[in-house]
């Protein structure tokens, strides 16, 4: 079962407790519709970590926005499916399946990869962890493992 957050990733039943990935529900349509996905869960723990640091400098939480371009889906090594999507997450009527479907979900995925290794490396722009250093603190979020 889902929590439902408000559009910082806040628990409406628990405000001091951030909700992300599939556990979370996002209150009204702020955000569009979201798929239990990899893609939403990974932008939604970013998002979560970003406010929980943004929380713990005494900075503003920013709300969650998510866009989905589309659905990608494997059948297998050989085969996927691409719907395309527009930002409110209704169809393009734009489909790529086949063989076709599977090499370009493989990119997706590789990119994926490829980008989250160069944001840990420093070696990409990271856009929300880096924004409380740019507005002038200089402490550092300490979060216990």
């Amino acid at each position: 079962e889902q929590a439902l957050v408000d559009a910082r990733l806040r628990s409406l039943s628990h405000p001091h407790v951030t909700v992300v990935g599939d556990a979370a529900a996002l209150e009204g349509k702020a955000a569009g519709p979201m798929h239990l996905s990899c893609k939403v869960a990974l932008r939604l723990a970013v998002a979560g970590a970003d406010n929980v640091a943004r929380r713990h400098l005494k900075l503003p939480e920013t709300p969650f926005a998510f866009a989905d371009g589309g659905v990608c889906i494997s059948l297998g090594r050989r085969a996927g499916v691409i719907d395309r999507r527009w930002a409110d997450g209704t169809p393009r009527e734009q489909i790529v399946v086949g063989r076709s479907g599977a090499l370009l979900k493989e990119l997706i995925c590789r990119y994926t990869v490829l980008r989250m290794r160069a944001e840990r490396s420093g070696l990409w722009p990271l856009d929300s962890l880096e924004r409380p250093r740019q507005l002038g603190t200089t402490d550092q979020p300490q979060i216990a493992s």
